[in-house]
């Protein structure tokens, strides 16, 4: 994000923001936290939901929780 954020943020296009590997939702606002910090202003977040039969339930749960 480090390398792209400037630019998006300059085009001020839309960036999607998704969670650091194993999909936790800290890490999800965490992401979007530095994603406005780099003056990024168009934000979608996905909390990317697992794939049926590995942890849909506890995926289903946290984007509730989002």
């Amino acid at each position: 994000m480090e390398t792209a954020g400037p630019a998006v943020a300059k085009a001020g296009v839309a960036a999607v923001i998704i969670p650091d590997e194993g999909n936790c939702l800290e890490s999800l606002v965490r992401n979007i936290e530095a994603a406005r910090s780099l003056g990024i202003e168009k934000i979608i977040a996905d909390p990317v939901l697992d794939p049926v039969g590995h942890n849909i339930t506890e995926s289903i749960v946290r984007y509730y929780k989002f």
